[in-house]
C-alpha cells in the first residue's frame, strides 16, 4: 500500500494534467479572447488574493503576491480601470488607502463560470454522475480548508 506522501505526490501530478487540460480547452475556446475584460494571469492571481483575503492596500498585495510594490502598483490601477477593483480609504488609516472587488469582477466570474461549465465539461466526461459528485464533494472539503488557512487573521 503506497504511502501518503506518495499518494500526495501523485494527486499533485495530476493536477498538473488536469490543469493542462483545462488551458488547453481555454484556449481553443474563442470566446476567451473576444472580451474587452480579458485579464493578464498578474491581473488573475491578484484579483484571487484579493478575492481570498479581502480589502487589501497595494503594499499587502505585492508582500502577498512576492512582487514589487511598483508591479502590484500597475496591475491594481489597471484594474481599477477595468472596474473590477474599487479603491476606497482603508478604514484604518485614513491616509491609506484599500482596493476591494468590485461587482463588475462578480459579474464576470459569473459569465466566465457559466460559459467554461460548457465548454470544460467533456474533461469530466470520464466520470459517471455519482463519481462527479463524489469529485465535487472532496473538491469542496480541500477547497474550504484552503479557505481557512488563507483567510486573513
Amino acid at each position: 500500500m503506497p504511502s501518503r506522501k506518495q499518494t500526495i505526490s501523485r494527486i499533485l501530478g495530476s493536477f498538473q494534467i488536469i490543469r493542462r487540460a483545462m488551458l488547453q480547452q481555454v484556449a481553443a475556446h474563442q470566446s476567451c479572447h473576444d472580451n474587452e475584460d480579458n485579464v493578464s494571469l498578474a491581473q488573475q492571481m491578484t484579483l484571487l488574493t484579493i478575492a481570498a483575503r479581502g480589502a487589501m492596500s497595494v503594499k499587502e498585495i505585492a508582500a502577498a503576491r512576492m512582487i514589487s510594490s511598483s508591479a502590484a502598483t500597475q496591475v491594481v490601477n489597471s484594474l481599477v480601470d477595468k472596474g473590477l477593483l474599487i479603491r476606497s480609504q482603508d478604514t484604518r488609516d485614513r491616509r491609506a488607502s484599500v482596493v476591494t472587488l468590485g461587482p463588475k469582477y462578480e459579474q464576470l466570474v459569473a459569465a466566465r463560470t457559466e460559459n467554461a461549465a460548457s465548454y470544460l465539461a467533456p474533461i469530466f466526461d470520464a466520470l459517471s454522475a455519482d463519481e462527479l459528485q463524489e469529485y465535487e464533494r472532496l473538491n469542496k472539503k480541500l477547497v474550504d480548508a484552503l479557505r481557512k488557512t488563507s483567510s486573513p487573521e
